[in-house]
C-alpha cells in the first residue's frame, strides 16, 4: 500500500502568563476597617488554618494599635507598610504554659487557580518582628514558612502544637532581628499539581526554633511577625512553540521580576530576537533560585523531515497527528487535530493559523 501526503508540520505551545496567584497579596482590600485583634477575615479571602487568630491592620483604622503604621501587640509597636496601607501579624513563637501553642497563628490563602504538575514557581513573602523594645518579654526567631495545600486546611491545636505541614519554602537557621525594614522569605518550588491553597506561619517546633532573647532575666517570651506582600509566581514565559512566519525574526521576552538572565545564545538582557528555527533556552536567576524555560523555534518555510511517500502493511493503521496550530481541514473532510488512515490514497491537510495558511 501506498500513500501520498502533503504537510507541514508546525508546533505551537500555550503558556501561563506570570501573574500572582496570590488574592490581595498585601492585605490591603479590606471589607471594613480592623478594630479589634483577630480580624483578618476582613481581608478577604484571608483566614486562619488552626483557632489560632491572625490580626490586620490597616492606615484606616481609628483604633490605637491597629492603624499603620502605629500598629501591633504593644503601645510601642511601629512598621510601616512595604506597600499599600496595610498588612497581617501573627504570632510565631510562644513558651507560655497555657492553651496558646508555640506557633499557633497560621494564614490562609486560596490561589486563583491551582498550580501545575512539574511547572516551575516562584514564592516569596517580607516579615518584620513586633517588638517594642521596652517590653520584657521580646525576643527574635527565626522559623517562618510557607505551606501549599490541594484543600482548605484548618486544625485546632494543643498547646504548643504546630501545623502538620511542611514548608516549601522557610526563613531557617537565621534569626530575624530587623525591625525597621522588611526581611524576604523566598524561594522555587516545582509543582505536584493542584496546589490550591497557599498558608503561612511556623511549623517548626519550640525545640526546633532558634531563639535569641532580649532579656535573659524574664522567663516568658513571645514573637510576632508583620506579614506583607506575598506572592506566588509561575515561571513559564516562553511558548512551547515559535514559529518564524516565512521566516521573520521573532522577539523572545522573559522578563520575570527583578531576575537577571542567561540564554543559550550567550545573551544576557530578558529579550532576544531569533531569526533562526531552534532550540532555545533562558535561565532566570532571582534570589537562590535558578529558572529555566525552553522554546521550540520553527521557520513556516521548513517543511522537511515528514516524507512525501510512506509505505504500510495491509491492515496496519497509520495515525497522522501533526501537532499544528489554528484550525484543520483534512482532504477526507474532517477537522480533527489526527486521523487515522488504514488504505493507500492521498491525504492532505490545511492548517490555518497566526502565520496565514499551509
Amino acid at each position: 500500500m501506498k500513500w501520498l501526503t502533503n504537510i507541514l508540520f508546525l508546533t505551537y505551545g500555550t503558556f501561563i502568563c506570570a501573574q500572582n496567584l496570590v488574592p490581595n497579596p498585601g492585605f490591603d482590600l479590606i471589607t471594613d476597617c480592623p478594630n479589634s485583634y483577630g480580624q483578618i477575615s476582613l481581608a478577604y479571602p484571608w483566614t486562619t488554618a488552626s483557632d489560632g487568630s491572625p490580626d490586620l491592620y490597616n492606615e484606616c483604622s481609628s483604633e490605637a494599635n491597629f492603624s499603620v503604621p502605629n500598629a501591633g501587640r504593644s503601645f510601642g509597636s511601629y512598621q510601616p507598610s512595604r506597600s499599600g496601607g496595610g498588612y497581617a501579624e501573627i504570632l510565631v513563637f510562644s513558651n507560655f504554659n497555657s492553651s496558646q501553642s508555640a506557633a499557633g497563628e497560621y494564614l490562609q490563602v486560596p490561589l486563583a487557580d491551582e498550580m501545575f504538575n512539574d511547572k516551575l514557581y516562584y514564592l516569596r513573602f517580607y516579615v518584620s518582628p513586633d517588638i517594642s523594645p521596652g517590653e520584657l518579654s521580646w525576643i527574635y526567631t527565626d522559623a517562618i514558612g510557607l505551606a501549599l495545600s490541594d484543600t482548605f486546611y484548618y486544625k485546632e491545636l494543643q498547646a504548643h502544637e504546630v501545623l502538620p505541614l511542611e514548608p516549601v519554602i522557610e526563613n531557617r537557621g537565621e534569626v530575624i532581628t530587623d525591625t525597621t525594614g522588611w526581611t524576604k522569605v523566598s524561594g522555587c518550588y516545582i509543582a505536584k499539581g493542584r496546589e490550591k491553597y497557599a498558608i503561612i506561619g511556623n511549623f517548626r517546633t519550640e525545640a526546633e526554633t532558634m531563639v535569641e532573647v532580649g532579656n535573659p532575666d524574664f522567663s516568658f517570651y513571645i514573637n510576632l511577625f508583620y506579614i506583607e506582600d506575598v506572592l506566588i509566581m509561575p515561571f513559564d514565559p516562553l511558548p512551547d512553540t515559535l514559529l518564524l512566519c516565512d521566516g521573520a525574526p521573532e522577539v523572545l521576552d522573559a522578563g520575570f521580576l527583578e531576575a537577571t538572565y542567561l540564554w543559550n545564545t550567550g545573551e544576557t538582557d530578558s529579550t532576544v530576537t531569533i531569526s533562526k528555527p531552534g532550540v532555545y533556552t533562558v535561565e532566570a536567576f532571582i534570589d537562590d533560585c535558578t529558572l529555566w524555560d525552553t522554546v521550540v523555534v520553527l521557520d513556516t518555510r521548513e517543511t522537511g523531515g515528514f516524507p512525501s511517500d510512506t509505505v504500510i502493511c495491509r491492515d496496519e493503521p497509520l495515525r497522522l497527528a501533526p501537532p499544528l496550530p489554528g484550525s484543520y481541514l483534512w482532504s477526507d473532510g474532517s477537522q480533527g487535530g489526527e486521523i487515522t488512515v488504514a488504505t493507500s490514497g492521498s491525504y492532505t491537510v490545511t492548517v490555518t493559523n497566526e502565520c496565514g495558511e499551509f
